[in-house]
């Protein structure tokens, strides 16, 4: 993996300050829409939907194994990941992938839903991961964005409407890497 680093527009400003000592302030308004841009496509693509966890299918022998293989794909498709985000990704997952292995649940034995008979190492079957929610905020934002050369982070909050918190002890802490003239997600990291 190559790293380019990106040039930055340095703009120096000169105050009425002690002689030989110049105030140096950059200009990162560029980078600062990139990341929001990409935050919102993150959003949209990712947390917002169903591609957010990888799915199930079943195996040779007719269980039902963690399907991270097609949910790996779909991260890199998306084209806004670093490689080191999906490595972490496949180790998030490998409690549930080890314990669905174990508990070998063959299709006859599904009624309604696997996510009603998943291991508990798989409860994200039942909800939204990123969101540790069921159901989807009407509005979020990122705060406190914080860019330093080719590196950002950042907070994803939700909300019920443009007012109220979703929950005031829950939200993402967002890293940002920036690779090949391009910001990509580094991690993401649930906070409560």
């Amino acid at each position: 993996m190559s790293i380019i680093l990106k040039p930055l527009l340095i703009v120096i400003l000169v105050t009425n300050l002690s002689p030989g000592f110049v105030d140096v302030e950059m200009d990162q308004s560029d980078d600062e829409k990139s990341i929001r841009a990409l935050t919102e496509t993150l959003y949209e693509e990712f947390i917002n939907r169903s591609n957010a966890s990888p799915g199930e299918k079943l195996n040779s022998n007719q269980y039902y194994v963690l399907d991270f293989e097609l949910h790996k794909v779909k991260l890199v498709r998306l084209g806004f990941f670093t490689d080191a985000f999906i490595q972490n990704e496949k180790e998030r997952y490998s409690d549930c992938s080890a314990a669905l292995e174990q508990a070998k649940i063959k299709e006859e034995e599904v009624e309604e839903d696997i996510a009603y008979i998943m291991p508990v190492e798989c409860s994200f079957f039942s909800y939204i991961y990123y969101l540790q929610a069921q159901e989807y905020p009407s509005y979020y934002q990122l705060e406190n964005l914080k860019i330093r050369e080719n590196h950002a982070s950042g907070e994803l909050h939700y909300y019920d409407n443009e007012e109220n918190n979703w929950d005031n002890l829950i939200y993402l802490e967002l890293t940002f890497s920036f690779i090949n003239n391009k910001w990509k997600v580094h991690t993401i990291e649930k906070k409560n």
